[in-house]
């Protein structure tokens, strides 16, 4: 029955004391009114609303104060919750404009709220632009890790990474969501922070793709290393079945022919020291900068030596696939002269070619050493090709401040088929007779991988 009444019936029922006397309910219910509409403002959210007037009874006079009092202090207390509020969002937007790194303030539905001067350079839109539009409209695509979405569920930090499609390319960007939560506990919006790890992810594909370059170099050395040592044990047997029976008989030595002694006519003169000029300073200067190239010729190539009309050759070891015993060829009716045949090396019909033919070198008479250098696939472009030498010396490895390099007015037309001469120094010893002298022999290099190639252009031609 009380709660029907309301607050006005309550009130006005609240007895009054004026002079010593009980004053009537409706002597005060203007007052009771008053105070029943300032609760139910208050109840609204409106606490701006003062009693002014007085009843004229101490305990209504008290119930206004008390009334007016709590309005007062509940209108200060928003008023500095309010402020409160506001610095903080300042201090918010503040520290997102303010932020060197690129962010947004996303909604629950993941719409742009704010953004910062940092994300629009990034993005290339307008800042004014970018409130309102959806994170996936801003060609941002998930590629790892976690999301808005995960900071928006759990409530907690989350970091992800992201592409983002730019004008100037694809950027690599990771993405930390800080989600921020109201006093209720309830998450109002989110804050996604970017930092941009382009640089740092090309350097690892870099670096990764350097590492995997230095294991296919070290699988191809491991590769020609296998092939070197299998080319150098054909060579020993080929040589140990070339060569004749040792004969239980003393070596013997050529000996030294006797040096006449001329008689002196004169007397001998005293020995005297020759005189050396030393070098003027330019050309000291120049000499050191030639020993600083030479220095710097330290590359070294390995090839196979053979022999070809009594002269030294060497080819690339790395396009030489096996060395092989002559073997029986067979003549190809009006084939080039070039083409001594074919022959059937275990199955495959192989191309032998006649290379001092091609090179322009005089045939010897036929020598029982003669051996056959099967190509690889590398050089002879994918067909089964050998060519003929009169014999295999070993392997050598060369110094790139051994090979001389040979001008085009020197070798002419056919220049493309030299690749240099290998200077070889062969020290003096006690086994070449004492007064022998270092000397050098001259090894052709050639270029039989451009030899081939100009032999098939030819023949398409």
């Amino acid at each position: 029955m009380m709660e029907r009444m309301g607050r006005k019936a309550l009130l006005a029922g609240i007895p009054g004391h004026r002079a010593g006397t009980c004053v009537e309910p409706a002597d005060i219910r203007p007052c009771a009114d008053e105070v029943a509409a300032l609760l139910d403002a208050a109840a609204a959210g409106d606490n701006t609303r003062r009693i002014r007037s007085t009843c004229g009874d101490e305990i209504w006079d008290q119930i206004i104060a008390a009334a007016n009092r709590m309005n007062q202090a509940t209108e200060e207390r928003g008023i500095r919750q309010m402020s409160e509020i506001s610095l903080l969002s300042t201090r918010f937007r503040s520290l997102i404009a303010g932020n060197p790194m690129p962010a947004l303030v996303l909604s629950l539905d993941l719409v742009v709220e704010e953004a910062n001067e940092a994300f629009s350079r990034m993005s290339g839109v307008s800042l004014s632009d970018l409130p309102g539009k959806r994170l996936d409209g801003l060609n941002i695509t998930w590629i790892s890790g976690s999301g808005p979405e995960d900071a928006l569920k759990f409530k907690r930090y989350s970091v992800g990474s992201v592409e983002m499609t730019l004008q100037a390319g694809t950027r690599r960007l990771e993405q930390f969501n800080i989600p921020i939560i109201s006093e209720g506990g309830e998450v109002r919006s989110v804050l996604a922070i970017f930092h941009d790890v382009t640089r740092w992810v090309d350097e690892e594909a870099s670096l990764r793709s350097r590492v995997e370059g230095l294991e296919k170099e070290a699988r191809e050395s491991a590769v020609l290393k296998a092939r070197i040592g299998s080319l150098e044990a054909q060579i020993k047997a080929s040589r140990v079945q070339a060569e004749p029976p040792v004969q239980p008989a003393t070596e013997t030595r050529p000996v030294m022919p006797a040096i006449t002694q001329v008689p002196a006519t004169h007397p001998a003169a005293p020995l005297q020291a020759p005189h050396i000029d030393s070098p003027e300073p330019k050309e000291q200067e120049t000499m050191k900068k030639a020993a600083g190239k030479d220095l710097l010729k330290d590359q070294t190539f390995d090839v196979v030596e053979f022999e070809l009309g009594g002269e030294r050759y060497a080819m690339d070891i790395g396009f030489a696939r096996e060395i092989v015993e002559m073997m029986p060829i067979t003549p190809i009716p009006r084939a080039p002269h070039y083409l001594c045949g074919v022959m059937n090396l275990r199955g495959e019909i192989t191309n032998i070619l006649d290379i001092n033919s091609i090179l322009g070198i005089p045939e010897e008479k036929i020598r029982e050493s003669r051996k056959i250098i099967v190509l690889s696939q590398e050089a002879s472009e994918g067909e089964n090709m050998g060519i003929v030498v009169d014999d295999v010396q070993s392997v050598l490895q060369v110094r790139e401040s051994q090979i001389e390099k040979l001008g085009d007015s020197v070798t002419g037309r056919d220049s493309s088929q030299i690749k240099g001469v290998i200077k070889i120094r062969e020290p003096a010893g006690p086994e070449k007779g004492e007064g022998t002298l270092e000397t050098v022999d001259l090894v052709i290099w050639i270029d039989i991988k451009g030899i081939i190639r100009e032999l098939t252009t030819g023949s398409r031609n």
